[in-house]
C-alpha cells in the first residue's frame, strides 16, 4: 500500500502534464481545434499557362489564332511564339486580360510538311511557359513530265513543296533522280535498258537531309513484253502480254489498223500488264510490220512481226478441197473410160485376128498381106485358061 504522500505526487505531476498540454495549444484541455482567420491553409500551386492553336492544321501561309491562358511575365517582357526549326516567329501584342491571356494571329511559315511543336515563352527567356502542336499539310511533291514515256526519250522531274535550308557548304536545292540511277537529274533521258513497268523517282532536300524527308513521285515505261508467235501467215492468233500501261483498257494495232483492245486488270492496276489475243488479218501481204500498243493519247511501244505467206481463207480452202475432189473424181472417170475404150479396142483388135485366122485355114486359099489378087494353086490354077 504506497504512502498518501506519493500519491499527492503522482497527482500533482499529471496535473501539470494536462496543464502544460493546455497551455500550449491555447485551448483547454479535449476542445475542439480552432479555426478562423488565425489557421493556415496550404496555397495552391499555379496552374500552367495553356496554348490553344485554331485551326490546328494547315498549308504554309495560312493564318491560325494563338491563344495563351495563363501566361504571366515579368513587367514589360511580352510574350514570343517559337516554331521548332525556325526559332522566333512573332511576338503576341494583343492583351484580353493582362497577366493571363494572351491573343495573337499568325501566318503558318514556310517550312516542311508534318507536326511542328510551337513554344512560349517570355521574352527572350530561354525557359518555355508552354507548348502546342501545328501540323503542316502542304506536303511536297515530284512529278515526271510527262507521266508515260519510252527508253530514250527525255522527261522532266518537277519538284513542289520543298523548303530546304541554306548552307554555305549546301545551297538550298532538292536532289532528284530516277530510281536505280543514282543520278542528280531534273530532266533525265529514260535509261534504254529501263524495263516496262511502273518506275520510281525520289527527290529529297540536299541540307538538312531530314527537311523534309525524302518524296517519291512514279512514271509509266510502257513496253509489250512477249509476241507468240512473232511471224506467220495472215490469219494467224497472236498473243500479247505488256507491262507498264496506266489505264484500264489498251489499243492493240498493225501499222495502224486496229487488232483489239485489253484489259488491265484492276489487281495489275499497280503494274500496268495485260495479255490478250489477237488475229492478223488474212489479207495482210507478206512482209515486216510493226505491233502497238497504248493507252489512248499515250506513247505507243511497238515490236515487229513477220508476215512470210498469204494466209487461206477457212472458206475459200474448202472450196478449193472441193474442186479438187472433183478434179480428182474427173481424172479417174477420165482414167476409166480410156481404160475401157482401150479394153474395147483391144478385145476388137483379138477378135479381128481370130477371125483372120480362121479365113486363112481354107483349103486352096492363101491370103497374103497384100492388096494384090490371091494366086490359085493345084487343079484350080490348070483349069483356068
Amino acid at each position: 500500500m504506497s504512502s498518501p504522500r506519493a500519491t499527492r505526487a503522482l497527482l500533482l505531476l499529471l496535473l501539470g502534464l494536462i496543464c502544460l498540454v493546455g497551455c500550449t495549444s491555447g485551448q483547454p484541455p479535449g476542445a475542439a481545434p480552432r479555426t478562423g482567420p488565425t489557421a493556415s491553409a496550404p496555397s495552391a500551386a499555379a496552374a500552367r499557362p495553356q496554348a490553344k492553336l485554331r485551326p490546328p492544321v494547315g498549308d504554309i501561309g495560312d493564318e491560325f489564332t494563338l491563344l495563351v491562358d495563363g501566361a504571366s511575365c515579368p513587367s514589360g517582357a511580352g510574350l514570343t511564339v517559337v516554331w521548332d526549326t525556325l526559332g522566333p516567329i512573332a511576338r503576341i501584342d494583343r492583351v484580353i486580360e493582362p497577366g493571363t491571356t494572351y491573343l495573337t494571329v499568325i501566318a503558318a511559315p514556310k517550312d516542311a510538311y508534318g507536326s511542328h511543336p510551337v513554344g512560349i515563352r517570355c521574352g527572350d527567356d530561354e525557359a518555355e511557359l508552354a507548348s502546342t502542336r501545328y501540323q503542316l499539310t502542304n506536303a511536297p511533291t515530284v512529278t515526271v513530265y510527262p507521266s508515260s514515256a519510252l527508253p530514250g526519250d527525255d522527261v522532266i522531274i518537277s519538284v513542289s513543296g520543298f523548303s530546304c535550308a541554306n548552307d554555305v557548304n549546301f545551297p538550298a536545292r532538292v536532289h532528284a533522280s530516277i530510281a536505280g540511277t543514282g543520278r542528280d537529274d531534273h530532266a533525265p533521258t529514260i535509261p534504254g535498258d529501263i524495263k516496262p513497268g511502273r518506275h520510281q523517282v525520289f527527290a529529297s532536300c540536299i541540307w538538312p537531309v531530314r527537311n523534309p524527308p525524302q518524296v517519291t513521285g512514279a512514271f509509266w515505261v510502257p513496253g509489250i513484253t512477249r509476241l507468240s508467235p512473232d511471224g506467220g501467215s495472215g490469219g494467224t492468233a497472236v498473243l500479247i502480254t505488256g507491262a507498264g500501261f496506266d489505264c484500264a483498257r489498251v489499243d492493240i494495232d498493225l501499222e495502224g489498223t486496229p487488232l483489239g483492245t485489253a484489259e488491265v486488270p484492276p489487281d495489275r492496276a499497280r503494274t500496268g500488264a495485260f495479255s490478250t489475243r489477237v488475229t492478223i488479218p488474212a489479207d495482210t501481204r507478206r512482209g515486216r510490220y510493226l505491233i502497238g500498243a497504248s493507252c489512248p493519247g499515250a506513247v505507243r511501244p511497238t515490236v515487229p512481226f513477220i508476215v512470210d505467206n498469204t494466209f487461206v481463207p477457212p472458206s475459200y480452202a474448202a472450196a478449193q478441197d472441193d474442186r479438187n475432189a472433183r478434179s480428182e473424181r474427173n481424172v479417174r472417170v477420165a482414167l476409166g473410160a480410156g481404160a475401157l475404150l482401150l479394153l474395147v479396142l483391144t478385145v476388137a483388135a483379138l477378135l479381128a485376128r481370130r477371125a483372120a485366122r480362121r479365113r486363112s485355114r481354107r483349103p486352096g486359099l492363101e491370103i497374103r498381106p497384100d492388096l494384090g489378087e490371091p494366086r490359085v494353086q493345084g487343079r484350080e490354077a490348070e483349069e483356068r485358061p
